[in-house]
């Protein structure tokens, strides 16, 4: 029994050095101009935006809702998903619905549909960070109680009710499994092709562009006119094309970041859920005591886990918003800045 619970501990340590020292560091440059700017290195436009004023703006938009909506629940029930399954509504600028009078091919339709998918999914995840935050503290009460029972008294019907209860809180789903996550996991996976796509698309473009530009030089004066109107027109199309490259880019590396702190954050709620388990099965009181001891020690790392990865959603959502109005805006002809 107790090798097996150092085999627990020893691996919790394990994969937390491992998950701490997981660095990431990618560039691409993106701004309302799109040209001659340097790299913006994903790691340092987090550290830019957390705790800014665009920080701010949408985490107090979105956790009054969330506040609001649980005043009327009590602390052991999970919370709705409603207020989080409508963010786009009330974080998205420009909305949906301002973009469907806009006239843009089919490829750019397809990426505002996936940026909406996009925004959606970190809702999911806000929510399933919610409901992680709650199950693994009402757990951490049930151990601490159950490690004050007296050896004699466990198999009473206080202790036995306990014990059922949490098995009952065990079982649930992680909340942060592939399954409970299946609509960032889609979102994410769209992101790929969507860039080769638009890649290829913008490609295509520029070879028109260029093409246009040398027939320009060589056309005689009675057809300038609409050489040049052809031009100007297909400049405008890979401008646009060009900003929503960069921005399908930075979204999809976004969420790899994600996806690998979803990951770490799943392995450690998995690791006490796995603890939890096998105080259940031994019921022991010895066992229940250094159970219990290890989930409170271990709480405020998980804790720090939940809240970088909720940091993160938040940026993404920053930059989905961001990357929406750029080329929103590339389509309707503004430059107003960001």
């Amino acid at each position: 029994m107790w090798e097996k619970l150092k085999f627990y501990f020893a691996l919790k340590s394990r994969k937390f050095e491992r998950g701490s020292s997981a660095k990431e560091s990618d560039s691409i440059s993106m701004s309302s101009g799109g040209r001659n700017q340097g790299p913006l290195n994903l790691q340092e436009e987090y550290k830019a935006n957390l705790r800014t004023k665009s920080f701010i703006d949408l985490y107090t938009i979105v956790h009054p809702q969330n506040e609001n909506e649980n005043q009327n629940q009590n602390q052991t029930s999970p919370l709705t998903s409603r207020v989080y399954s409508t963010l786009p509504g009330f974080v998205l600028d420009p909305s949906q619905e301002s973009l469907t009078n806009l006239e843009m091919p089919p490829i750019l339709l397809e990426y505002f549909d996936t940026m909406l998918e996009a925004c959606v999914a970190c809702g999911d995840i806000l929510a399933s960070l919610d409901k992680a935050r709650r199950q693994h503290r009402y757990v951490r009460r049930l151990l601490i109680r159950l490690s004050k029972v007296e050896a004699g008294h466990l198999d009473d019907r206080p202790g036995q009710a306990m014990f059922a209860e949490l098995e009952r809180k065990v079982e649930f789903n992680n909340p942060l499994s592939t399954g409970s996550l299946s609509l960032f996991h889609r979102a994410h996976a769209r992101y790929h092709p969507l860039v080769f796509r638009l890649t290829s698309a913008h490609k295509k473009i520029l070879r028109r562009v260029r093409f246009i530009s040398i027939a320009k030089k060589i056309s005689i004066l009675l057809v300038f006119k609409c050489i040049l109107k052809e031009l100007e027109q297909n400049e405008t199309a890979e401008s646009q094309m060009d900003m929503a490259v960069k921005g399908a880019y930075i979204v999809e590396r976004d969420f790899d970041t994600v996806s690998r702190m979803v990951q770490r954050a799943h392995d450690e709620i998995e690791h006490g859920r796995n603890v939890a388990k096998m105080a259940l099965e031994e019921r022991e009181r010895q066992l229940l005591i250094e159970v219990a001891k290890e989930v409170v020690e271990g709480e405020e790392e998980l804790m720090e886990l939940l809240e970088e990865l909720e940091e993160h959603v938040y940026l993404c959502l920053i930059t989905i918003n961001r990357s929406r109005r750029l080329v929103a805006e590339e389509i309707t002809g503004r430059s107003n800045s960001i």
